[in-house]
């Protein structure tokens, strides 16, 4: 495969690569077959959501909290 590298000094932004049109549709049609797989899902809070968050967090700067272990020995959960 040949390529050719074009330099950041003449193109004045990035450092480009040319490469054979071939080559280009080969990585076009690779990059179809793996998107799908790398898409992922953002999660995005409701405003209750941030307000119950912002809540607990001005708790935990009280010292408003239990910890795990405190919790299972409060609920008698062993282990």
């Amino acid at each position: 495969m040949t390529t050719i590298t074009i330099p950041k000094k003449n193109t004045k932004e990035k450092e480009l690569v040319a490469i054979s049109q071939e080559e280009y549709e080969k990585f076009a049609q690779w990059q179809k077959t793996i998107r799908p797989q790398r898409i992922l899902k953002t999660f995005k809070p409701t405003p209750a959501q941030l307000r119950t968050l912002k809540r607990s967090r001005e708790d935990y700067k009280r010292d408003k909290y239990i910890t795990i272990d405190e919790l299972k020995r409060r609920l008698d959960i062993k282990g």
